[in-house]
C-alpha cells in the first residue's frame, strides 16, 4: 500500500533521531507524495520539513513544494511547527523568502505563545537565510 502523509512524515523523522539514511522506499513514498501535497497537514509538514533538513536532504525542488504548502496553511500551524519549520528551511539552506515573509507576518501576534527556544530558532533561521524583516525583528525584541 500507499504510506499516508503521517506514516511518511513519522518515518523521516525517526530515521533523522537515529541519523539513519532513509530507505530507497520512503524515498519513493515520498516523491509519490509530493504529487499531492494538499493532503499534509501543518504536523506533518512541519515534522517532515524539520526530518529532511536533518538528514541533510538538500533537493531545492522539495523544499519549494513543502513552502507553498506550508504558506497555504500557515495560519494552522501551532508556534512551534513554525519555528521547525523556519529553522528547517534556514538548516537546508532552502531560502524561500516567501515562506518566511509569511512567518513574519503571522509570528509576532503570537510571539508570547512560543517557547524561547522556539522564538531563538525562528531569529536564527531568518539571520541564516539573510532575510530581514523590521517589524519581525522589532516584535521579537518585544517577546
Amino acid at each position: 500500500g500507499e504510506f499516508s502523509p503521517r506514516d511518511l512524515s513519522n518515518f523521516a523523522w525517526s530515521f533523522a533521531k537515529l541519523q539513519v539514511d532513509m530507505p530507497d522506499l520512503l524515498w519513493r513514498g515520498l516523491s509519490r507524495s509530493m504529487c499531492d501535497m494538499r493532503r499534509f497537514k501543518p504536523p506533518d509538514l512541519a515534522q517532515l520539513s524539520w526530518a529532511l533538513a536533518t538528514l541533510c536532504m538538500d533537493n531545492a525542488y522539495i523544499f519549494r513544494l513543502l513552502a507553498r504548502e506550508v504558506q497555504v496553511k500557515f495560519m494552522a500551524f501551532r508556534p512551534q511547527e513554525v519555528s521547525n519549520v523556519a529553522w528547517a528551511f534556514a538548516r537546508a539552506a532552502a531560502r524561500e523568502v516567501d515562506l518566511f515573509r509569511a512567518v513574519a507576518q503571522i509570528a509576532p501576534p503570537r510571539l508570547a505563545e512560543f517557547s524561547p527556544q522556539a522564538l531563538a530558532n525562528t531569529a536564527w533561521a531568518f539571520a541564516a537565510c539573510w532575510v530581514a524583516d523590521a517589524g519581525f525583528a522589532a516584535a521579537i525584541t518585544r517577546a
